[in-house]
């Protein structure tokens, strides 16, 4: 994973963001990356938040060209 790509957490589908940061902080031993999550909930109020997460805890969203 890199700073730019599209992921969402594994426990969250629903909800994407954008990877902005990789640390340099390590959690057992892996990289820490920044995520910038810009969800949208269902009053149509945008609710942007970012959090740290390793590798492990997000997937790539698949995005069809």
């Amino acid at each position: 994973m890199m700073v730019g790509d599209k992921v969402f957490h594994k426990d969250y589908p629903g909800k994407h963001g954008w990877i902005i940061m990789k640390t340099n902080a390590k959690h057992y031993n892996k990289p820490v990356y920044v995520v910038y999550w810009d969800n949208i909930s269902e009053e149509g109020n945008v609710n942007k938040s970012s959090s740290q997460h390793i590798e492990d805890a997000l997937r790539m969203v698949k995005i069809s060209k």
